[in-house]
């Protein structure tokens, strides 16, 4: 007799996690969507309601930093940080809030898709078509997804260096892709070639026999 025990396995917690994943999604979506549509008719006044909008920028000092006594000659650089605006009413916050919801459909569609591609696995379903398209799709979704964050990043910054002054700070407006995504993109194309191939193999065997 099977053990309850044995069907907590790997498998099924990763099912699980990709399923909530897409319900969260799903639910944020319903939301933000909601909220888009109660600003853009007037419904709801983003600033009276004292919501903020979060923008994630580089910045680089350009002032003097007090530095204790060291004789290594290290300097700040590249800072990490957030700016915090008022969500004004009109044409600020609804695009804030489609790219929100953009962001969230582009994510959406990438767990469906893995978690289509998990279920035909386990369901012994390996080296099929569809699998192939949908590794595709993902490694895709990878590389695009970090050519959209650089995109954005250089907008967040633009946008704070014209509504934000401070002294001694400057805004990067510079693109800054990171390798490491595009580098994991490539890789789960390599994969998707590599289930092409075993489709190939085993339609060929097909054949044969």
């Amino acid at each position: 007799m099977q053990s309850p025990r044995s069907n907590y396995t790997l498998a099924s917690i990763i099912a699980a996690l990709l399923t909530f994943s897409r319900v969260m999604l799903g639910l944020c979506l319903i939301l933000l969507t909601l909220v888009f549509l109660a600003t853009a008719t007037g419904l709801v006044n983003g600033e009276s309601k004292g919501i903020m909008v979060k923008m994630p920028v580089t910045v680089q000092l350009t002032g003097p930093v007090a530095q204790t006594a060291s004789s290594n000659p290290a300097r700040l650089v590249d800072l990490h940080g957030s700016v915090l605006f008022p969500a004004r009413t009109g044409t600020f916050l609804s695009v804030h809030l489609l790219t929100g919801i953009l962001a969230i459909c582009f994510l959406l569609w990438g767990v469906t898709q893995l978690r289509a591609l998990f279920h035909s696995i386990r369901q012994g379903n390996v080296f099929i078509p569809d699998n192939v398209t949908r590794i595709r799709r993902i490694g895709w979704m990878v590389i695009v997804g970090e050519f959209i964050r650089a995109a954005l990043g250089i907008w967040w910054s633009y946008y704070s260096s014209t509504n934000f002054k401070a002294d001694g700070v400057q805004f990067i407006t510079e693109i800054d892709v990171n390798g490491t995504p595009i580098l994991c993109g490539l890789v789960i194309l390599v994969v998707a070639q590599v289930f092409r191939e075993g489709v190939r193999l085993i339609d060929e065997q097909s054949l044969t026999i």
